[in-house]
């Protein structure tokens, strides 16, 4: 099969051996070969043989150091690459840029904390719930003191006020007087109820 293609020819042979050496002297495969040759050398041409079809040179190609992933991706492939890249950049830009005035939030008032103190004091005062308000504060208070210490649950207020004092030093002199204050006044509201 022969087609004309820009200056040239391209000739298609379906048969794999007729320029092999066990193939040219089969048939008139040597006097075709020989045509070819003096069409082109009448002309001054180059003839070229493709064999690309038929797996020739698979098995010894070899790979130059220009070759790269880039250089053999297909064209489409690689300006769609390139146009996401600049998408993504002018994404990454517009997404990184201040789109108005620096605005300094304002500071957040917050309430101070004895004011919960303060409310539930009024409360319990209110509601004549004075036994209510020790025994919790009282008992919560020597259980989280029992805790921060590692002291068990059943240990003496005068082993707490020791404990406390070997721990925090200075700072808890004035624990004693308050734990045993506050352990009578929960006595007494404990014996209150057992009266009434």
């Amino acid at each position: 099969m022969e087609k004309p293609l820009g200056s040239g020819h391209v000739i298609l042979v379906a048969n794999r051996y007729g320029a092999t050496n066990a193939g040219i002297g089969e048939a008139d495969n040597a006097v075709f070969l020989v045509n070819i040759a003096q069409f082109a050398a009448g002309r001054a041409r180059i003839i070229r043989f493709d064999e690309y079809h038929l797996g020739v040179g698979f098995a010894q190609r070899t790979v130059s150091a220009k070759d790269s992933l880039w250089s053999s991706t297909p064209l489409p492939l690689r300006l769609a690459t390139i146009h996401l890249l600049a998408a993504g950049l002018l994404f990454l830009y517009n997404g990184n840029r201040r789109f108005g005035p620096v605005r300094i939030p304002r500071a957040v008032s917050t309430r101070a904390s004895t004011d919960y103190v303060n409310s539930m004091a009024r409360l319990y005062r209110r509601a004549g719930a004075s036994d209510i308000a020790i025994e919790t504060l009282f008992l919560r208070f020597a259980r989280d003191l029992k805790r921060a210490l590692d002291l068990p649950a059943d240990v003496a207020a005068a082993q707490i006020a020791r404990a406390a004092e070997q721990r925090f030093g200075p700072a808890s002199a004035g624990l004693p007087n308050l734990l045993f204050r506050a352990k009578a006044l929960w006595r007494d509201s404990e014996s209150r109820k057992r009266i009434c």
